[in-house]
């Protein structure tokens, strides 16, 4: 069994013997190919990504009740992928878009040239939280929870 987890929760319940402390809070970003019509027209709202498949990781229920809400249809995911380099190629397709944190995109903007889609509107939010057994700690679990919350909390400052 891991002794620690790294990943964000919304979508289940923590079995008992689990407790979680929030870690930060993410706004997605949409990033496209350059030259992507949608980047052509300045910013965009939300419902204007009606049509367009999604490049991200697996969706999540949060997500897709946000997507519903503000897009007005089912979030289409044309591709699921196990990274984010793998994520960032698929951009180059004519029609995906990877939705992704403010704090992941600047390397990928950097490694494969992507756009981050300027949009008005609710972005989409989601919350990174650490995961361990509630039994005592050791100091090597505790030493990573530092240095968790310190890594994350770079981005802040």
């Amino acid at each position: 069994t891991l002794d620690i987890a790294l990943c964000h929760i919304e979508d289940v319940e923590l079995p008992s013997g689990l407790v979680h402390h929030h870690l930060q809070t993410l706004s997605a970003v949409i990033l496209v190919r350059p030259g992507h019509p949608l980047v052509r027209q300045g910013r965009v709202s939300l419902a204007e990504l009606a049509g367009y498949g999604l490049a991200g990781f697996r969706s999540y229920n949060r997500f897709q009740q946000w997507y519903r809400h503000h897009v007005g249809q089912e979030a289409d995911f044309a591709f699921t992928g196990p990274d984010f380099d793998i994520l960032a190629e698929t951009v180059a397709r004519p029609d995906l878009q990877l939705f992704s944190s403010r704090y992941l995109t600047e390397p990928l903007i950097r490694t494969h040239a992507p756009v981050a889609l300027p949009v008005q509107g609710e972005p989409f939010r989601h919350e990174v939280h650490c995961i361990r057994a509630s039994r005592v700690k050791s100091p090597a679990v505790e030493a990573i929870e530092r240095l968790m919350d310190e890594l994350l909390h770079q981005s802040e400052a």
